[in-house]
């Protein structure tokens, strides 16, 4: 799909259903009261207003769906912001220790701090809108570097479901109805460059890239000199369950938060009925008429809580009813925490992460037994597993781009993940111990479970080591399990030599 001719509508109609959805999610996201109360309320922005009007009807009752008479959210309403923290988890998990690069050049230059923040950035993104386009940039006067695009400023084209051509775009420009925009489309060798003056849905007349500062220096096609594209695409997680009959669309990943939209809004008026109740919990006094301090013609009267000493008040029928009366409503909170609760740990559950990275206690309630937190960090490395596949691909081939175009390709390239999270050796080492006095695990796989950040020829190498040194020793099979290196000891009788 080259450049768009002028008057074509834009964003393409068939992404609309598309953009609808990541508004919807980046909503949720920005942890904006008004931006989420806007998706479900109908005032979206032009041009998505429809769709996402027949989103919100789908829902019987949307928290922030209702509004008052002036047509706005109440002002009661609080957001919890659990859907920003999900996406900070799922990047902290990714890449809160970058992955090892080795390659037959340096690329300590090239994969500089730069690049390890765009990881970061793009993994946020990536979990939050369901995917994330990575970007190679560099020019005669500026460094190659690596940036990320948000899904919704990009119109794919997929072959097989991979991306073929790609056109991103960014508003260099606006008074609220007139939109410039920068176009920038990318396909094998080829990078092209267009500006266009238009209006939210219209792409408008293409002018001169020099008309604009922003655009001024770029030449109008680039020949990159790549058999590949210099943006790579990185789904969150696959398949995709929403758009999978629509073409356009069936390639891209889905947001973390899909499927669970409901439940964050019902979190959030779970905590918003919380801090109604903080706030009509209050103490109040009421006062009899009579103690109230006069302040002049017009200018009312109020009561002194920290006044010491009053004076007598006289009142016809003697003193009786003047009494001061205290008010304290209960506040619900052992109620409000216990559901709060609740839903925060299916959400987090059912996005894939455990209630643990989220400050919440076990299942049951109560502070996590050893088992519990094993069980738990395992759910959160099963998602990181999951979301490394897709990211190592677009890191291979986004990395070999920026390296061919800063003049050194990489022609050997291997990418280390680290291990997500630690494992707590005493707890590894009596499990492995376990299944080795039960004859449940081989040397073999006692190794992986030990390093599994290690690939299938260092495995074979450190198992052939360890057999070398059982064929050496005939010391107890229990020390081995200690020492997560024990192989199956064949029984005897024969005593050790006097010095082992």
């Amino acid at each position: 799909m080259p450049l768009p001719t002028s008057g074509a509508e834009w964003p393409p109609r068939q992404l609309n259903p598309v953009n609808a959805k990541i508004n919807e999610w980046s909503a949720w996201y920005s942890g904006d009261p008004e931006q989420i109360s806007q998706v479900y309320s109908g005032r979206a922005p032009t041009g998505l207003r429809g769709i996402i009007h027949r989103v919100a009807t789908y829902v019987r009752r949307w928290f922030w769906g209702e509004v008052v008479g002036t047509g706005k959210p109440a002002r009661n309403r609080v957001h919890y912001p659990l859907a920003g923290d999900i996406a900070s988890a799922s990047a902290a998990l990714l890449f809160s220790e970058p992955p090892t690069f080795v390659a037959d050049i340096d690329l300590d230059d090239l994969l500089d701090d730069s690049f390890r923040a765009a990881l970061q950035e793009g993994a946020e993104i990536c979990a939050a809108l369901g995917g994330v386009y990575l970007r190679a940039v560099w020019g005669t006067d500026t460094p190659t570097r690596l940036t990320v695009i948000h899904p919704d400023a990009a119109v794919p084209v997929w072959r097989d479901g991979e991306l073929h051509e790609v056109t991103v775009w960014r508003a260099i420009w606006s008074d609220g109805t007139r939109i410039v925009r920068h176009l920038e489309h990318h396909s094998d060798g080829l990078i092209e460059h267009g500006v266009y003056d238009g209006t939210v849905t219209d792409i408008g007349t293409r002018v001169a890239l020099s008309d604009y500062p922003e655009t001024a220096g770029l030449p109008e096609t680039v020949d990159t000199g790549l058999d590949v594209l210099a943006v790579a695409y990185v789904p969150n997680v696959r398949p995709n369950r929403i758009w999978r009959s629509l073409p356009e669309a069936s390639a891209l990943g889905v947001s973390d938060y899909s499927g669970l939209e409901g439940m964050l809004d019902q979190l959030d008026a779970a905590w918003s009925s919380w801090m109604r109740d903080v706030d009509l919990g209050r103490a109040r006094l009421i006062v009899p008429r009579q103690y109230l301090q006069g302040h002049g013609p017009g200018e009312g009267a109020s009561f002194d809580v920290d006044q010491e000493i009053y004076e007598p008040v006289s009142v016809l029928g003697g003193d009786q009813g003047l009494d001061i009366q205290l008010i304290q409503p209960t506040i619900r909170g052992e109620e409000h925490a216990r559901v709060v609760d609740a839903l925060k740990r299916d959400i987090t559950s059912s996005a894939g992460y455990s209630g643990r990275s989220f400050g919440l206690d076990s299942d049951t309630g109560g502070p996590a037994t050893a088992t519990e937190v094993n069980s738990l960090d395992r759910k959160d490395m099963i998602t990181r597993s999951r979301k490394v596949r897709y990211w190592a691909p677009a890191l291979d081939s986004i990395v070999r781009v920026l390296a061919e175009v800063d003049g050194t390709p990489i022609t050997d390239l291997t990418i280390e993940w680290p291990d997500g999270v630690a494992v707590d050796p005493e707890s590894q080492a009596r499990t492995l111990r376990e299944l080795h006095t039960a004859r449940a695990i081989s040397t073999e796989e006692k190794v992986r479970e030990l390093h599994p950040d290690w690939d299938d020829e260092q495995i074979t190498a450190e198992v052939q080591r360890i057999r070398d040194e059982d064929g050496a020793s005939t010391a107890d099979p229990e020390m081995f399990g200690r020492a997560l290196a024990a192989d199956e000891l064949p029984e005897t009788d024969e005593q050790p030599p006097a010095d082992a």
